[in-house]
């Protein structure tokens, strides 16, 4: 059931349904070696050839705090094949941090620069749905960062500074992953309302869609 529109205004900042491109993600269309495509209400990102494709933007959120969130599945490609959100990320794309994971149930969390630096890594049996879709959201509270994936928190640091405003969607090479929503909101009122009875909030989302919809 969706939310009000004044209650949705007071939770969401940013809210990307891929229903069209309204919001400008860049590359799509088919190209040497990978393709992007929106519709249907999906982003779809695809690998064909030893490319790593990112495609971002700038959601110009000006918030100290919020709560990033996307449910994404790695529709085909290596079980090793790592996808993910990158955020806190320069303008030109090439310094970012990303949260990511794979079909083999890894998941981790990355500074990427001239080298990718593995912060935090885990494994854990049955955590990752091996195609399907799984939930991940990055809360930042300050200088502090958490990361949950399908609604249980695996990691926490501080991150000082980050590199810019832009956020992606990464998939490995020759893998493909699909996105079915994104959403940067306000993570400490989600709570506080969802604390006050309104579970529909559906952990801090407030468009919520129907899970694997085509």
């Amino acid at each position: 059931m969706l939310l009000t529109a004044g209650l949705s205004a007071q939770t969401n900042f940013f809210h990307e349904p891929f229903d069209n491109n309204k919001n400008n993600w860049p590359f799509l269309g088919n190209h040497d070696g990978y393709s992007l495509a929106i519709q249907n209400g999906h982003l779809r990102v695809e690998s064909t050839s030893n490319v790593i494709v990112r495609t971002f933007i700038n959601p110009k959120v000006d918030k100290i705090d919020y709560g990033l969130s996307v449910e994404m599945f790695l529709e085909k490609g290596n079980a090793d094949g790592l996808i993910g959100l990158c955020f806190g990320m320069s303008e030109d794309g090439k310094d970012y941090y990303s949260f990511m994971y794979d079909n083999t149930g890894f998941y981790g969390v990355y500074k990427n620069g001239e080298e990718m630096k593995l912060l935090f890594g885990g494994k854990e049996e049955g955590l990752v749905k091996r195609f399907e879709y799984n939930d991940l959201l990055v809360v930042k509270d300050g200088n502090e960062y958490s990361f949950e994936l399908n609604h249980k928190q695996i990691y926490t640091t501080k991150i000082d500074n980050t590199f810019g405003d832009f956020i992606a969607i990464k998939t490995s090479a020759e893998t493909t992953v699909k996105v079915n929503e994104l959403n940067i909101y306000n993570h400490k009122r989600a709570m506080e309302l969802s604390k006050n009875g309104l579970d529909n909030l559906f952990d801090g989302l407030v468009f919520p869609k129907k899970k694997g919809g085509n």
